[in-house]
């Protein structure tokens, strides 16, 4: 007989226990894959991590702005005033995410947004010529020049090439906690030196909105940390700094002690609170500006070991005492009557006090100011 009831019955029910088995382990290993996806997906985004797919989303609005300034320059019929607006844009864009190309990416970014003059490379002597955002403001600012166009097409083509390296590096690079900090902070301290200052921006001065774009930036950055230890004072620091430069926009009139030392001090400083507030272990490296310090200004700010050629070189309390010695010892004058603190006296900010130096040997003043090493007069 082909078809029976009961060998059917009978084999299924031999079967029925595998066939469970198999079931209820499909069913735990999909119960374990989907605990496991749902887990992941509830994790927070570690801060580092974070920051990376910000700075990758900043970039690309920046090609995307550098982009349509391109087109617009191919644009034989485009007006001067659209070319500025959108230069002014792309830069804006920049200064997004200055922190970080500055800190992480310095020879890449010397090609971005360096000073628009060339660079020779001391070991060889092979001479970079400009490029950049401060190169096409000359081309642009303070009218268009059509004669340049080409050039003008080429350097912001060469754009192109820094945004790519930018991407490439925070795709695949590991930014740390410390490195973040360190960045942000030389942030503050370039926009005290440089930004307000006009710097890479000398024609259309227009630094005390870049300095508020990049402020409100950094602001977005250490919130990422912020939030870890409740409450502070550094976002309202960082807003009325922010505010303050978005007040205050002529460059002739801005108040920059006051900027100095009521908002650019106080971020600063609260930036290395809330680094140690949080426990970060730093990293630290021999260089110019210490690690530790908290404004430009503080009593060791700079490290004159920096740029030593070797250990033996370094500063010492007998080699201190020998040049405080040598700085005020007139024998080593021409006439063995005049010191280097002659002119510059420790008790007057290591000036002499006078509006113009003397003519040596006499109190007769200078016609015009001169420059004796980093002193001027």
């Amino acid at each position: 007989m082909l078809f029976n009831p009961r060998y059917i019955s009978a084999e299924a029910g031999a079967l029925n226990p595998l066939l469970m088995r198999k079931f209820v382990f499909i069913s735990v290993l999909l119960l374990v894959i989907a605990g496991c996806f749902f887990y992941s997906c509830k994790q927070p985004v570690p801060p580092e991590k974070a920051i990376a797919q910000t700075l990758l989303m900043q970039i690309d609005s920046f090609a995307g702005l550098k982009d349509k300034l391109l087109a617009t320059a191919e644009n034989n019929n485009a007006s001067e005033k659209q070319l500025q607006q959108l230069f002014l844009q792309t830069r804006l864009a920049y200064k997004k995410f200055e922190w970080a190309t500055e800190y992480f990416t310095p020879a890449t970014a010397r090609f971005v947004n360096g000073p628009p003059v060339q660079e020779v490379e001391m070991s060889n002597g092979q001479v970079f010529e400009p490029a950049g955002l401060q190169v096409i403001e000359g081309y642009l600012f303070p009218k268009y020049d059509r004669g340049k166009k080409k050039e003008l097409l080429n350097q912001l083509k060469l754009l192109q090439a820094g945004c790519d390296k930018f991407k490439t590096y925070y795709a695949n690079i590991d930014i740390f906690d410390w490195q973040v900090f360190d960045a942000g902070k030389l942030e503050i301290f370039r926009i005290l030196s440089l930004g307000i200052a006009g710097f890479d921006n000398p024609l259309t001065l227009n630094s005390m909105q870049e300095a508020a774009e990049s402020l409100k930036s950094l602001k977005n950055v250490l919130a990422f940390y912020e939030n870890k230890v409740g409450s502070e004072n550094l976002p309202a620091e960082l807003d009325a700094a922010t505010s303050y430069l978005k007040n205050n926009t002529n460059f002739n009139g801005f108040n920059r002690a006051a900027f100095i030392t009521q908002y650019g001090n106080p971020i600063s400083t609260s930036i290395i609170n809330l680094e140690k507030k949080l426990k970060i272990h730093v990293i630290r490296y021999n260089r110019l500006l210490n690690q530790d310090a908290k404004t430009l200004f503080d009593k060791d700010a700079f490290n004159p070991n920096a740029y030593a050629p070797d250990p033996e070189s370094f500063s010492s309390a007998k080699k201190v005492a020998l040049g405080k010695v040598l700085f005020a010892d007139p024998v080593l004058s021409g006439n063995g009557t005049r010191s280097c603190q002659s002119c510059h006296q420790p008790e007057k900010a290591f000036s002499d006090g006078l509006i113009k130096n003397t003519l040596l040997g006499t109190k007769k003043p200078l016609r015009r100011n001169i420059v004796l090493g980093f002193f001027e007069y």
